[in-house]
């Protein structure tokens, strides 16, 4: 089956993911895919409770 697919290649190492046939898509590979997430800062915990919907604190009465 995948001797119908393209060949896929890291597009940002050009490391072979899959070969298949003469056309090429890009993905990334594991080991760029670390580099990239890591690349980012921690998100800080109160804005992930408030991306989710959440109170970032109970309401006081």
């Amino acid at each position: 089956m995948e001797a119908h697919l393209p060949t896929v290649v890291c597009a940002w190492c050009d490391r072979l993911l899959r070969r298949g046939l003469p056309s090429v898509s890009h993905g990334i590979c594991p080991d760029c895919a670390h580099t990239f997430v890591r690349s980012f800062p921690a998100p800080h915990p109160s804005s992930a409770l408030a991306a989710a919907g959440r109170p970032l604190a109970s309401p006081v009465r």
